[in-house]
């Protein structure tokens, strides 16, 4: 599989969700002021049909960025599916192996 990048422009309430769920460390290494995309890496290699919250509910390293109708748009003609997705799943692991970076 070739590599593959989808790049989605933020709208201020995404950067506000950011704000609230990414750990702090992260955080600070980042302009949040500065910040006004998101880019996954890779896309078919993860699970980014997050419509769901797990049992243990939101957490700093495990939450959903939800998209706009455009984005929503943009993923499902990137990925060629049939169905748009409505959120993306932020964790941990994402952020660490930059397969979702901030930028």
């Amino acid at each position: 599989m070739a590599d593959q990048q989808i790049t989605l422009f933020l709208a201020p309430w995404q950067k506000r969700i950011m704000k609230d769920f990414l750990p702090k460390d992260y955080l600070k290494r980042l302009r949040i002021d500065k910040i006004d995309r998101m880019i996954i890496w890779n896309p078919k290699r993860q699970c980014l049909n997050s419509y769901k919250i797990a049992a243990v509910g939101i957490r700093w390293d495990d939450w959903l960025m939800y998209l706009t109708d455009e984005q929503m748009n943009i993923v499902r003609d990137k990925l060629g599916l049939r169905v748009p997705i409505s959120s993306i799943n932020v964790t941990a692991e994402a952020l660490k192996t930059r397969m979702i970076r901030f930028a």
